[in-house]
């Protein structure tokens, strides 16, 4: 199994491709253009595609990507339906957003304009997929956001959207983010997990599990 990490121009999100042969999964398309690049180089099929949130920046390219490749997005219920209201996707705010944080004008190349999507299939608390050998759990991890969820590959690779990352804490100031649920549910899941898990976040680079907790 190889891990591709394609980094956008949206916030420098991280989007993943997960191969193993010439299959693959997606987790959080941010940048179609990236995805269908690298996609077009490796010869690969995507079986599927995993939201990790709903924030616009790592979801802008879900539609897209969905309709090119007939591609079945998976997400938690409850991100499933703020990716359907541009408020709580954020993409109606993005560019004041980026203007904020940066303090420059916003680019043609990383400019968003207001959008909404949508998730294939659903689940809640947990869901178990077996793919290509491999074993895939996905975890509803509330915090960051509402539909926040983490991603742990044969207990071996965590993908941890924006919930965890390697030199950041977790922010918890975003619509529907709480930094009660925070404590009390997702993190005391994450200490339930092996210190040696590598984790690939949703911004920034990959990190042994133990050394941030």
């Amino acid at each position: 199994m190889l891990i591709h990490t394609l980094t956008s121009n949206y916030y420098g999100s991280n989007c993943y491709i997960i191969s193993e042969g010439d299959h693959a999964i997606l987790i959080d398309p941010a940048d179609a253009g990236l995805v269908r690049d690298f996609l077009s180089r490796e010869d690969l099929t995507i079986d599927l595609g995993i939201l990790t949130h709903e924030h616009c920046d790592h979801v802008y390219g879900c539609s897209a990507i969905r309709e090119e490749y007939n591609c079945k997005m998976i997400a938690s219920r409850i991100c499933d339906i703020n990716l359907r209201d541009n408020k709580k996707n954020y993409s109606r705010y993005y560019n004041s957003f980026i203007e904020i944080q940066t303090r420059l004008p916003v680019d043609t190349q990383s400019k968003m304009d207001p959008f909404t999507t949508y998730a294939d299939e659903v689940f809640e608390n947990e869901k178990t997929l077996e793919w290509c050998g491999h074993i895939i759990v996905l975890r509803e991890t509330p915090g960051h956001s509402q539909g926040s969820i983490c991603i742990v590959i044969d207990n071996s690779y965590l993908f941890s959207g924006d919930t965890l990352m390697k030199d950041d804490s977790t922010e918890t100031h975003f619509i529907g983010g709480d930094k009660e649920q925070l404590a009390q549910i997702t993190l005391p899941w994450f200490k339930t997990l092996p210190e040696s898990i590598i984790v690939y976040a949703g911004h920034g680079e990959s990190f042994r599990l133990g050394d941030k907790l």
